[in-house]
């Protein structure tokens, strides 16, 4: 009977414990409310202290609990008014107003059903379970402490499974159901162990301690309650580590090992009186007493009348420390080990009166076990029902969902393959476009060819055949021409030659240029080597003066012979341009603008016309050899190097050709 009552310590303990760690907490926290602006900051510090004032001043805890409901109802915050109604309620539970308690409970569960808060839904039910379980309704509190249980886990909050699993253990002990409440506990002391809870492991020990005395199991029962008292010790936790002492001393009681278990008896029972725990007095009282008097049962002599003594000034001690707790409980066992006392010392009448006090208590006790008994009987009926009208549910649900898998999946199948049609139409339209675009491309190029290469026929044709008729007249009619005449043609016929030979170079440049796998050897250029090699090939143009300025002694990465070619064709189209001018010049710079290096070329010739520069920045322009193909074959050169080019010409002014690398 005596270990019966050790939940009940149990409870008083932590909560004891608890109210130290709250107050200071509190101290902490009501500084802060004068300065604070109306805003959820201050609904969360009053929703704070409406939670520590919980177990040290219940009546506060519903002031500061309304107070946050009234703000953050003006603030329109539903979260914090959903806090606010459970925080009441847990304060209206403690005082035992449990219908005013459940009606905030459920304010809170639908508002944070509301905004879909599925923490706040799972609190609530552990609220709602910690209510029925004080008003002795195990079938309910079950139901709502699985429901937390099961939200819980759903969310991986593994600390507050733990506590899920220790209220559910609790119960299913209370219900007989001491296998599965030993699974709860073992499970939640391997989570608090993962998160170094030794508060709530303290708790854990203590319960299984009970659990495995319940079932004669002493020796793990001992054990257990030495880890209690163990952890407790380590945390500064007093009334902890008096539970610890008693759990031991029932075992060594029931060993028969009295002094071991008098001695811890008795130094729980001065723990509580330093912490001035009553409850935990007044069971410590009727523990002591019960052990006098199975030692008394082991001894004879007036060795024995002694023991009888203690025991019932003990009893006497606790029935009215009892009365003054409205503790019907221990006046009954207090009442009945009186009886015993006196029937062993002869006072029959004295013995009986006890007794029949005795009995008043158990009987108003049993009354209320027979009712709850009747009401388990129920209830375990309404759990069967319930049950399997969940499993039946469970397997519509199932099948339910089964369905609408086949249907997504059938569903997703079908919009793939859609997708894939689509997918591949949409390739096709496009491919066919761009042979479209490719075959117009193709035949606008054949055309330009024909063309092109029509005027080349005639452009190669003229020098030849000026040449023929020089060589014709020479060799049959030299007579005709006099010595001026006569080296006219000659430079003439020359200087056609040199032209053609250099059209026949540029022209089977820029037909390696239009070869597909035809590419440039890049490598490092000094600049000073192209105006080198430039003013070579023109050295023997005496009528132009040339000028190359390189103060910088650039280097370029490019291929020579690419850029030699544009450098060439640009001096040539120059030198043609300045035939007529009396002080021609050419002039090649280079420089660096902002890491660029820039070449130019710059004449002081008639200009030159937008028509003829056709040539460099229209790939589609078809002209001939006289008429410009060095522009084609600088445009595809620079192309090739990635080199722009840029122009300005100004009628009677001369022309700019720029290269930019």
């Amino acid at each position: 009977m005596k270990r019966f009552l050790f939940f009940i310590l149990f409870m008083n303990a932590f909560l004891a414990g608890a109210q130290k760690q709250g107050q200071h907490l509190i101290d902490s926290l009501l500084p802060l409310l004068p300065a604070m602006k109306q805003d959820t900051a201050k609904v969360k510090i009053l929703n704070n202290l409406s939670y520590e004032f919980n177990r040290i001043d219940v009546d506060e805890g519903i002031r500061y609990g309304t107070e946050a409901l009234e703000l953050a109802t003006k603030l329109h915050w539903k979260k914090g008014m959903a806090t606010a109604h459970r925080l009441i309620g847990i304060n209206y539970m403690d005082v035992a107003s449990h219908d005013t308690a459940m009606e905030n409970l459920e304010k809170s569960l639908a508002i944070f059903s509301e905004i879909n808060d599925k923490a706040g839904i799972a609190k609530v039910y552990g609220n709602m379970g910690a209510s029925y379980s004080v008003q002795d309704d195990r079938s309910k509190a079950l139901e709502f402490h699985l429901k937390a249980l099961g939200l819980n886990e759903d969310l991986k909050d593994e600390r507050t499974i733990a506590a899920n699993l220790s209220n559910i253990g609790v119960i299913y002990f209370a219900i007989g159901k001491i296998k599965d409440a030993i699974d709860m506990l073992e499970r939640a002391v391997v989570l608090n162990k993962k998160f170094n809870n030794k508060t709530y492991l303290g708790i854990n020990y203590h319960e299984l301690g009970r659990f495995y005395e319940s079932l004669k199991e002493y020796d793990k029962s001992f054990d257990f309650s030495k880890k209690a008292f163990d952890i407790s010790k380590e945390i500064g936790d007093k009334n902890g580590m008096a539970l610890g002492m008693d759990g031991m001393g029932y075992i060594l009681e029931f060993r028969k090992d009295y002094t071991g278990a008098m001695k811890l008896y008795k130094d729980a029972l001065q723990i509580r009186l330093e912490v001035k725990d009553q409850l935990g007095i007044t069971g410590s009282l009727g523990t002591i007493a019960l052990c006098y008097l199975n030692m008394a049962k082991e001894t004879t002599g007036a060795n024995r009348n002694s023991l009888l003594d203690s025991t019932e000034l003990y009893c006497r001690k606790g029935i009215d420390l009892a009365k003054e707790n409205e503790n019907l409980e221990w006046q009954n066992i207090n009442y009945n080990t009186i009886a015993e006392v006196q029937e062993m010392q002869g006072k029959y009448d004295l013995s009986l009166q006890s007794y029949k006090l005795s009995v008043e208590f158990k009987d108003s006790l049993f009354n209320a076990d027979k009712r709850e008994s009747i009401k388990n009987l129920e209830d375990k009926r309404a759990i069967e029902l319930r049950d399997k009208q969940l499993k039946i549910n469970d397997l519509e649900i199932d099948n339910r969902k089964k369905q609408q898998w086949l249907f997504i999946a059938g569903l997703g199948f079908l919009m793939l393959v859609g997708a894939l049609l689509l997918w591949q139409n949409n390739n096709r339209k496009k491919t066919n476009n761009k042979l479209q675009a490719l075959n117009g491309e193709l035949v606008k190029a054949n055309q330009t060819k024909a063309r092109f290469f029509g005027i080349l026929n005639h452009d190669l044709r003229s020098p030849v055949a000026n040449l023929i008729q020089f060589l014709d007249i020479q060799k049959n009619a030299p007579e005709l021409l006099d010595e001026a005449t006569k080296n006219k043609m000659q430079l003439q016929t020359m200087t056609g030659a040199e032209n053609l030979l250099q059209s026949m170079e540029d022209l089977l440049l820029w037909s390696k240029g239009q070869m597909q796998h035809f590419k440039p050897v890049i490598k490092a250029v000094p600049v000073s080597t192209l105006f080198e090699n430039t003013g070579r090939h023109f050295y023997s143009t005496q009528h132009i003066q040339f000028q190359f300025e390189d103060a910088q002694q650039l280097v370029l990465n490019t291929d020579e012979n690419y850029l030699l070619t544009i450098m060439r064709n640009l001096t040539g189209n120059a030198v043609k341009a300045l035939q007529q001018q009396v002080d021609a010049v050419i002039t090649w710079k280079a420089e660096n603008r902002e890491g660029k290096i820039i070449l130019s070329v710059e004449d002081n010739g008639p200009g030159i016309g937008s028509k003829q520069l056709k040539g460099l920045y229209d790939d589609k322009e078809v002209i001939g050899i006289q008429s410009g193909l060095g522009l084609h074959l600088i445009r595809d050169l620079a192309k090739a190097i990635d080199c722009k080019i840029e122009v300005k010409s100004e009628e009677r002014k001369g022309t700019v050709f720029t290269l930019l690398f």
